[in-house]
């Protein structure tokens, strides 16, 4: 609607003028249409139904959609005639816009917008989930949810600890803030389903505690519904939990876990599985009791099986690779145990002919101290836990003159996929040790042995080792260095070290960290003690005086049993086993003759001691590399010749960064 203003002055004699205003007013007519309000009346993965009221007198709409991260709008239907629209084949957990427009003379900006998130499929059960694909951080991945009232992101993707792998999930939690974590939908109801996990407790202050529940909404904390709690109750041990929700009756949603708002509490989660509840329980509380140093009775309970199968055997040994037994009771006698030893335990229950539970959740156990009657002898480290308070397997001694607070159990890095390593932090005098249980001389003397481990340094800041030797008592006296292997940076290196050379009584097989410059802090995993075999590997390698087409070469051999040759296999750097060039030798050390010049070789030698007496590859291979045939000059070269690039040599102070043509 438009106004005008005109003023009309009439002239009287003798008065004053007279003035009269008139407003004049044209009239436009008034839109026909105006937004349409707009609701979600229906959402799954694939598709999303709207439905709105029309804002005005229109009756035709255009219907149209787009990805949120797009700009570019898709017509989903022109002149669209009814207030409900379904879009279809749309993507899963994936955010997209939705536009009403009403169709009218000029529409100008009347249209109405929303946004809606499509959620994810539900999965299949069973689920399960370790972490381990996962980023460190605070982004979970698809189809998880989590939330705080803290100001950082927690709960979040941790490695200080894990059960299994190298990753868990931190909760954090205070008297006055939150943080949950909400697992992705399943396929069936909750109250059919039965969920597990192991929990970890990182020290004695706080609770630990968590409430396992289920939320309607996972983006509102509102919608939890308490259902069951766990708490840990040991600390630095990893423990398994296990709630059925079959006697749960409110709506349905996602299973949640809080770490609640009225205690300080921050555990650690892992190994989450969903399951259908079953009609044959698993076996609980497993627990060993009358241990000895060579057995043990294992006790369960909370089952009402007629026959149970209990599998065991060291700590970390797969299904199927252990000792069963049989039994109608609820508990049996293992014999035939070795002293100072870890135990894994799993018990199953037999309830029908067809209907047999899962097995129970591992149990470990240690025999009681003893000396090492029995060879080989080994631990991954992986079945201790890990943290500045987990100093050493059960049974091993330990010391640092350094601080107490070393060596300890790290998972910061680890030989194996999962599990823990000694990380032996110390000076020049600070002499951190670890020491294994006592050799049973009875049986062995620590001459006739060898110790291999693996060994790791984080940073190129400073060169560090590790002494290997023998002590008469659990410390350092009487401590007799055999060797010393330095540790190559940012790889897991495999070392071997004979004792044969070693002429003292001792019992205590002792590896020290080496400091040769101000700090060395080493970690080692995988240690095994062995019996030297009749034809041991070699070790040691060396190279030297190389030339265009030579090099000598050398190895220490070990044991009694002298060699009558050996078998050198050499290859380009990095080479497998099998693949390289084979010679037999009768000397050492010995010339290889006829090499191509600047040839950068890894090589490995193989004992032979007799015709029926064949040892085995050594661990780590030597190196040896050819000097190259000097150029003539003038020389040029742009890099674009491969054989020419091979007479250049690289170097590097690091293993990850070098030179490259390319």
């Amino acid at each position: 609607m438009v106004q005008r203003l005109f003023s009309l002055v009439k002239q009287c004699p003798n008065l004053y003028p007279f003035n009269m205003r008139l407003r004049i007013m044209d009239c436009i007519q008034l839109a026909s249409c105006a937004e349409p309000p707009v609701t979600v009346t229906a959402v799954n993965p694939t598709e999303v139904s709207i439905a709105w009221i029309p804002g005005y007198e229109e009756t035709s709409w255009d219907v149209e959609y787009k990805l949120s991260s797009d700009t570019v709008w898709s017509m989903a239907d022109a002149s669209y005639s009814s207030t409900t629209y379904t879009f279809s084949n749309l993507n899963a957990n994936t955010s997209y816009d939705f536009r009403v427009t009403p169709i009218c003379g000029d529409p100008g900006s009347m249209f109405s917008e929303l946004t809606v998130r499509t959620p994810c499929f539900p999965d299949t059960v069973p689920y399960s989930e370790n972490f381990d694909t996962w980023a460190t951080g605070y982004n979970f991945a698809p189809c998880w949810h989590k939330g705080t009232n803290y100001s950082t992101q927690y709960p979040s993707i941790s490695t200080s600890y894990a059960h299994s792998g190298r990753n868990s999930v931190y909760f954090y939690s205070t008297s006055s803030t939150y943080s949950y974590m909400v697992l992705p939908g399943m396929n069936v109801s909750i109250d059919s389903l039965q969920l597990s996990f192991w929990m970890y407790k990182s020290n004695t202050s706080y609770s630990h505690e968590v409430k396992i529940g289920v939320m309607t909404d996972p983006s509102d904390i509102e919608t939890f519904h308490e259902v069951f709690s766990a708490s840990c109750s040991n600390l630095s041990t990893w423990e398994p939990f296990e709630f059925a929700f079959n006697n749960y009756t409110g709506p349905d949603g996602f299973i949640a876990f809080l770490s609640p708002n009225n205690v300080y509490c921050y555990p650690y989660i892992d190994d989450i599985e969903v399951n259908y509840i079953p009609s044959c329980p698993r076996p609980r509380n497993v627990f060993a009791t009358s241990i000895t140093q060579t057995s043990a009775t294992i006790n369960w309970s909370d089952t009402t099986a007629s026959q149970y199968v209990v599998e065991y055997g060291p700590a970390g040994f797969e299904h199927g690779n252990g000792t069963v037994l049989y039994t109608s009771d609820d508990s049996v006698a293992v014999t035939g145990l070795f002293p100072s030893s870890r135990y894994d335990v799993y018990v199953r229950a037999l309830c029908t002919d067809t209907d047999s539970s899962l097995w129970s959740f591992v149990y470990s156990f240690n025999t009681s101290c003893g000396e090492i009657s029995n060879l080989p002898y080994s631990d991954n480290l992986n079945s201790w836990g890990s943290g500045t308070s987990v100093h050493a397997p059960y049974c091993w001694t330990y010391g640092s003159g350094y601080s107490t607070s070393y060596p300890y159990l790290s998972s910061s890095y680890s030989y194996n996929s999962a599990g823990a390593s000694f990380y032996m932090y110390t000076d020049p005098s600070g002499n951190t040790y670890f020491q294994l249980p006592p050799l049973d001389s009875t049986q062995f003397m620590a001459n006739q042995t060898f110790v291999t481990f693996y060994t790791y340094r984080s940073t190129t800041s400073y060169d560090m080792g590790v002494i290997v030797g023998v002590s008469t008592t659990p410390d350092l006296t009487g401590f007799v260095a055999v060797d010393t292997v330095m540790v190559p940076y940012g790889t897991w290196t495999a070392n071997e070290v004979y004792l044969d050379q070693y002429a003292g009584t001792g019992k205590y097989i002792t590896l020290m960290a080496y400091c040769p410059d101000a700090y060395s802090y080493p970690y080692v995993d995988n240690i095994t003690l062995d019996v030297i075999p009749s034809c041991p590997r070699v070790t040691h390698l060396a190279s030297a005086n190389a030339t265009s087409n030579s090099v000598d070469l050398s190895w220490v051999d070990h044991g009694s049993n002298t060699p009558s040759s050996w078998i050198i296999e050499y290859g380009p750097q990095g080479f497998s086993l099998g693949t390289g060039t084979q010679v037999s030798v009768t000397t050492n050390p010995v010339t290889l003759t006829n090499l191509p010049s600047s040839m950068q070789c890894d090589f490995y030698v193989r004992p032979v001691c007799s015709a029926s007496d064949t040892g085995t590859w050594n661990l780590t291979p030597g190196a040896f590399a050819t000097s190259q045939v000097p150029a003539t000059l003038p020389y040029s070269y742009d890099f674009e010749n491969a054989a020419e690039w091979a007479n250049w040599q690289t170097n590097s102070n690091d293993t990850i960064h070098n030179w490259y043509r390319g």
